[in-house]
């Protein structure tokens, strides 16, 4: 993602209207205000945008931050309550910023976890319990925590191993050359590991254990569009994973059908909605011209030795391999 332009929105409401009328002077001063150069559009707030894609270009795809998903994730599975006071009690030498950034607060968590042996230490020390040379004492609670709190690090231990993944897995997508499918496959990996998440019955809270295989599995289909699944499927390397079952997968027909959508929202013709679903057929059975693979699966698409127009399954594919699924560059900035 790249920031073409900027438009001041201070004291403005992030509504669908207000959006489309900065939208629209940022596409008219750039002269692509006829929207034909956009394919699609991503944002952290999918709620907004679905009123916004009512009033845009039909023909442009709408896409939730994949990333920003995952951390809401993580803050769904914070929501326990009793991890809720293992996080407030963290806050007391992390950011404060970190109580909405979860992603963040993780990463300091492992912090906190790493140097517990030299915060034991320094919490013994006489000169942090007292005011020593106008130094600030450390506060009584941080001290009683960090020396005197078995379950607190018990517990922020548990939190960490149960989402130290999907931690991973916004580190791993961070890139420019991220794609749909790659995202489905992180995701996939994270299935894997809640899976086989396993519960110490002397140190874990069996409650949290529960409490968070609910939520990943709840918002496993909420975060796992159509197309993301159908893209998926396009990666040459992953056909088969997509459409199978132990892995939450969907079937041909759901391809099929989520495909021919978005040829009715590109305003594809009958003739080529019709080639694009022999080619499927094709394409899911592996014959030619469609044997083979790559680890990279736009470089796959993009040297097929097939046209775009004769083969309208090439062209869908490269566009949606083509999408990057977040907004976390665009954010960085700010």
């Amino acid at each position: 993602p790249v920031v073409l332009t900027l438009e001041d929105m201070t004291g403005t409401w992030s509504t669908a209207d207000n959006l489309l009328i900065a939208s629209t002077k940022t596409m008219k001063t750039m002269k692509i205000d006829d929207g034909k150069q956009v394919i699609a559009v991503t944002t952290d707030n999918p709620t907004v945008m679905q009123a916004f894609h009512q009033k845009f270009y039909l023909w442009v795809l709408i896409f939730p931050c994949f990333l920003h998903g995952l951390n809401t994730l993580i803050d769904e599975i914070c929501s326990f309550p009793l991890m809720k006071q293992i996080v407030s009690k963290s806050t007391h030498w992390m950011k404060q910023n970190c109580k909405s950034q979860f992603y963040a607060l993780v990463l300091q968590s492992m912090s906190v976890l790493a140097y517990w042996s030299p915060l034991s230490h320094t919490c013994l020390h006489p000169n942090t319990q007292k005011r020593t040379n106008n130094q600030t004492p450390v506060a009584p609670v941080v001290i009683a925590t960090v020396l005197h709190n078995v379950w607190y690090w018990k517990l922020l231990n548990q939190l960490v191993k149960t989402v130290k993944f999907l931690v991973d897995a916004i580190e791993n997508l961070e890139s420019c050359e991220a794609t749909l499918a790659d995202c489905m496959l992180e995701f996939i990996h994270c299935a894997k590991q809640i899976s086989q998440l396993k519960l110490n019955a002397k140190d874990d809270d069996t409650g949290f254990w529960m409490h968070t295989k609910s939520v990943f599995n709840h918002q496993f289909y909420a975060i796992n569009t159509d197309l993301h699944s159908l893209t998926l499927f396009l990666h040459p390397m992953c056909c088969k994973l997509a459409v199978t079952d132990a892995l939450k997968g969907r079937p041909f027909d759901f391809m099929v059908k989520t495909a021919l959508a978005v040829a009715k929202q590109w305003w594809w013709e009958e003739q080529k909605a019709k080639l694009l679903v022999d080619y499927l057929k094709a394409y899911n059975l592996c014959h030619a011209p469609f044997s083979g693979g790559h680890a990279d699966g736009l470089v796959w698409w993009e040297s097929l030795a097939v046209s775009t127009d004769g083969h309208p399954l090439k062209a869908l594919a490269i566009t949606l391999l083509s999408i990057v699924p977040y907004a976390a560059d665009i954010k960085r900035l700010f």
